[in-house]
């Protein structure tokens, strides 16, 4: 497919060649032909970064939520009068009362609302501390007020944030494709509501809080987001193996959980992840033999430790040597724009003045 891609420059440049040899110089042929091969490249290259992009879900927590006051600002305005001359003025512009929050994720602010805020505060049950922004203001200088989590689990907002990274594997045919299964019986990834995302999959009526705090403690630092996938313990463990699969094997930083349950015990369990070493995935196996009653605190208590010591995220660099596979429809988008392109060229070389 690439060599009727660089054909269509050179057949082109032939074409120009027998019909308006007179009209062209050198380097115009130049332009036809390397411009081309410029503006394939380039497609190629765009279309392989949206074949590759991955999503992951990243844990964290809120640390604060501020409430900005409402002020005037003094605004310095340049105008021209009659005469065509210039002079300033100062005029008054408003601002409205601001609220933000920020994460452990990231130092930015990011806007929520005041009622959201509001919710923010009572959770914390901090003092706020006051904060002069020294402002050049009408009348009201807008100082803010700063409600700072105070680190405890028990007021800790968790929260889950997406991330773009190259991933490969989504590129090859690889053995982690699905192709034509039943996919009733397997989850997708949980939606991310108000601004978190549900980390134990297959069993709505347990609670996930501390699963999700192990995740907002973690996550940063130890590049990790845990997912427990509970599945009925009759369907077998084979079941996982198609959800790994119909995942991909997970997004770099995922220790994924498959648990069959009959009642609230444990039947069999069977973990993936992309970490080098499988220590992790057999420890949490021997754990569910030894532990069958399902006990999501306890089992959040034992692999916190667990992560600290064994856990390493997988380096996706480590597959760079996989080729992508670009699909017909890539290669019709670059057939299209180097055919546009050659014909705008091709026009522009005959017509021009040199």
């Amino acid at each position: 497919m690439e060599i009727i891609l660089i054909l269509i420059p050179i057949i082109a440049a032939i074409h120009v060649f027998r019909e308006h040899n007179k009209k062209v110089v050198w380097w115009e042929y130049l332009i036809l032909i390397l411009g081309s091969i410029i503006i394939c490249l380039i497609t190629k290259m765009a279309i392989i970064g949206i074949i590759t992009a991955d999503t992951e879900y990243l844990g964290g927590y809120i640390t604060k939520t501020t409430y900005y006051e409402p002020w005037t600002e003094l605004v310095t305005v340049t105008k021209t009068n009659e005469k065509g001359e210039t002079y300033t003025v100062e005029e008054k512009e408003y601002h409205s009362e601001k609220y933000t929050y920020q994460t452990n994720i990231s130092k930015k602010e990011k806007t929520c609302t005041r009622k959201e805020h509001e919710e923010l505060k009572h959770l914390f049950s901090t003092y706020p501390k006051f904060r002069e922004l020294n402002r050049r203001s009408y009348d009201k200088d807008g100082d803010a007020y700063d409600y700072f989590w105070s680190g405890s689990n028990l007021t800790m907002r968790t929260i889950t944030e997406k991330h773009i990274y190259k991933n490969p594997m989504k590129g090859s045919n690889s053995i982690f494709k699905l192709t034509r299964k039943d996919r009733e019986k397997l989850y997708e990834y949980p939606k991310i509501k108000d601004k978190d995302q549900r980390v134990l999959i297959g069993r709505n009526n347990i609670i996930d809080q501390r699963l999700r705090i192990l995740n907002a403690r973690l996550g940063k630092e130890y590049q990790i987001r845990v997912f427990v996938i509970i599945f009925p313990g009759e369907y077998g463990v084979s079941i996982s193996e198609d959800q790994k699969r119909y995942w991909e094997g997970g997004n770099k930083n995922e220790l994924v959980v498959c648990l069959g349950m009959s009642g609230d015990s444990v039947v069999w369990c069977n973990p993936f992840s992309w970490c080098d070493s499988p220590e992790i995935e057999t420890r949490i196996k021997g754990w569910y033999i030894e532990n069958p009653k399902f006990d999501l605190v306890s089992f959040c208590d034992y692999l916190e430790p667990l992560i600290k010591k064994y856990w390493v995220r997988k380096k996706f660099s480590d597959f760079n040597y996989i080729t992508t596979e670009i699909p017909i429809w890539g290669y019709l988008i670059i057939f299209i724009i180097t055919l546009i392109y050659v014909t705008l060229i091709s026009n522009w070389i005959v017509h021009n003045e040199y």
